[in-house]
């Protein structure tokens, strides 16, 4: 298992590799939230993104079951989390701003210094282990449903 430390540097460099992928090769993209992917249909995009709790098992590029070689890539939504996740009894509620009425979830103060360790620990590690490369990050700016004066959502953007 990483350590944390270990964790925010595999982190950071698949951000940066992930940016690299999409500066130098042809964009296509499908976003796919159920369960069970029509592999056949999703073939034709060179970038999937699924819900990782419908998909527990990307298939890898070098497998038949994924034989158009299209990179997955987990849907995290960074600044929220849904009450249907496994780790959201293990969050603290004074890293919660408040709830997302549009989606029932808990928005997340990304300014708790214990955000990104409990993020990269029980959020990241799981579906590496899982077998997801790549992550396509939503919802960091959810903050600003709480959060209104400018240095406080500063704070946030740098959390």
């Amino acid at each position: 298992m990483f350590d944390h430390q270990s964790l925010r540097r595999l982190l950071w460099c698949l951000i940066g590799f992930t940016g690299l992928i999409f500066a130098t090769k042809p964009l296509s993209f499908a976003f796919y939230y159920g369960a069970n992917p029509p592999l056949d249909a999703l073939k034709v995009f060179g970038n999937i993104i699924v819900e990782p709790d419908n998909v527990v098992n990307p298939p890898a590029s070098d497998t038949a079951q994924n034989n158009s070689g299209a990179r997955w890539y987990a849907y995290v939504a960074l600044g929220e989390t849904n009450p249907s996740r496994k780790y959201y009894p293990k969050i603290p509620k004074a890293w919660m701003l408040g709830k997302n009425q549009t989606w029932g979830s808990a928005v997340m103060d990304q300014a708790a210094p214990e955000w990104p360790d409990f993020f990269l620990a029980h959020v990241i590690a799981p579906l590496w282990k899982q077998g997801y490369r790549g992550f396509f990050f939503d919802a960091l700016d959810s903050y600003t449903l709480f959060v209104s004066e400018p240095e406080q959502r500063a704070r946030q953007a740098a959390g």
